[in-house]
């Protein structure tokens, strides 16, 4: 009681020792946990968390419960709660598990065909594989059962997350490159470094930084592997080395996707670009009414082609946020009705308004409405 001068607690203090309170939230509790579930589970194991939100509830990267940034998994209130009562951390599927690992790495698998159980991308050779990500991006770290089968059918790398926001403005360590690019880079770019003439630090001039941070993962491989047989020479001046470095670094922007890949070989060359470019927006046009197509009589005055790409980018964010929910067979169209500046606003709105949206086009419409 209060008199016994403990607030009313028990005077048996077992419960705080066993379960002490922490400053960073509840700590999982010592039961154990057993399931009745005999069937087996699928390859999974626990991933990154981002601690941010986790401690605090919120990330810099204002991406939602049950989502991933850059540091790593936002877990649900439902992955809680399991991690309170069971000690058990969320688990997610690994379909790279059933991948060579040289390939999910674009690297060229170095075992015997008997050696390596993996299974490899079209023709088994990863300059088959265009991974359109930025240089500077994430790799996807989980891919679920759609990302393994268009890697090995038509040999198309899952989109990570972007980091295009990057800039070494400040940063005077040679290695800070180094640290934001792509894990699928990162090797061929350090083989390159210790086997050539080239520094890291040639690499942020200001005119072949301007050009590189444009191209993506497949680009800079091959440029980097063009790279490793140019010949420099041993202490040539970096006044010598930079115009060589940005004339190959510029070449390197007109690399296509290979031929072979039958992605680029579908009737529908068009659509199949778009699934490489807008893969959020492509699965839901296969899964929904969604269309990607946008009508020249619909579409605002002062939308070029430029502007329409835009909006599409910025829209391909938005389904990602909102993960399978679906957007609507007209919202392309209903974005491109007004200028570029008001569309993103209003994506921009909706993405804010979260789990509170009922009918995605609907709130489209009503939000641009309100902005004529």
């Amino acid at each position: 009681s209060p008199a016994n001068g403990n607030n009313g607690r028990n005077n048996n203090n077992n419960d705080d020792e066993e379960h002490p309170l922490c400053a960073n939230g509840v700590h999982p509790s010592s039961v154990p946990y057993t399931t009745n579930n005999h069937t087996p589970l699928r390859a999974s194991r626990a991933g990154d968390l981002c601690a941010d939100f986790i401690v605090h509830g919120y990330c810099a990267s204002n991406r939602p419960n049950g989502s991933w940034c850059d540091i790593g998994y936002h877990w649900s209130l439902n992955d809680e709660m399991h991690f309170r009562n069971h000690n058990e951390l969320p688990a997610f599927y690994i379909g790279t598990d059933e991948l060579c690992r040289h390939a999910v790495s674009m690297e060229t698998c170095t075992c015997k065909p008997l050696e390596c159980s993996g299974k490899h991308p079209p023709c088994g050779d990863p300059s088959q594989v265009w991974n359109g990500d930025n240089i500077f991006s994430k790799r996807k770290m989980f891919w679920s059962r759609h990302d393994v089968n268009e890697y090995l059918q038509y040999g198309v790398y899952p989109s990570g997350i972007d980091r295009a926001s990057f800039n070494h403005d400040g940063d005077d360590d040679d290695s800070c490159i180094r640290r934001y690019l792509n894990e699928c880079v990162t090797p061929t770019f350090d083989r390159l470094l210790s086997e050539t003439a080239f520094e890291a630090d040639d690499f942020r001039h200001t005119a072949v930084w301007t050009a590189l941070r444009q191209l993506n993962v497949s680009q800079t491989l091959q440029l980097l592997r063009t790279l490793m047989n140019v010949n420099v020479g041993v202490g040539v001046e970096v006044e010598h080395r930079i115009p060589v470095l940005q004339q190959h670094v510029e070449n390197a922007h007109r690399i296509a996707p290979p031929e072979r890949c039958r992605l680029f070989l579908h009737p529908s060359a068009s659509e199949r670009r778009q699934a490489v470019q807008y893969p959020a927006l492509h699965q839901k046009s296969r899964e929904s009414k969604f269309c990607m197509e946008i009508s020249p009589s619909q579409c605002h005055s002062s939308n070029d082609e430029h502007a329409q790409r835009k909006i599409l980018t910025r829209l391909e964010e938005f389904a990602r946020h909102i993960r399978h929910r679906p957007i609507g067979s007209n919202v392309v169209n209903l974005l491109c009705s007004v200028p570029y500046a008001c569309a993103v606003e209003v994506l921009d709105e909706m993405q804010k308004m979260g789990d509170r949206i009922a009918v995605v086009q609907s709130m489209i419409q009503k939000l641009i409405g309100e902005k004529q």
